[in-house]
């Protein structure tokens, strides 16, 4: 019978290759995370959300953020159905342009 306190004791285990093979071969980000743009709109971040399974007020199962990668501000847009992105787009792309004058240049 095992003592009850030998599954605390450590036992070296072999390495294993393809894990360490995996892990070598991940590669960073085309930008650097030091690195922003300068300009408003240069850069804008689009992430998706959804279907939420929670009852939201008015029915809404998707929501959509825009991160501009210069001032980190974020627009959340809320959808009812998926297809609504492109016109959330251009909802955000027309108010942001008016705003500040610029247009977004990558999206």
């Amino acid at each position: 019978m095992k003592d009850i306190w030998s599954f605390f004791y450590y036992e070296s285990y072999e390495t294993c290759k393809v894990y360490l093979l995996i892990k070598m071969i991940k590669t960073s980000f085309f930008f650097r995370k030091s690195e922003r743009f300068k300009k408003l709109l240069s850069l804008i971040y689009i992430n998706v959300c959804g279907p939420i399974m929670i009852c939201i007020i008015g029915g809404y199962t998707y929501f959509i953020t825009f991160t501009d990668d210069c001032s980190r501000y974020v627009y959340v847009y809320l959808m009812k159905l998926k297809f609504e992105l492109f016109k959330r787009f251009k909802e955000f792309r027309n108010k942001v342009e008016k705003q500040t004058g610029k247009s977004i240049k990558i999206l």
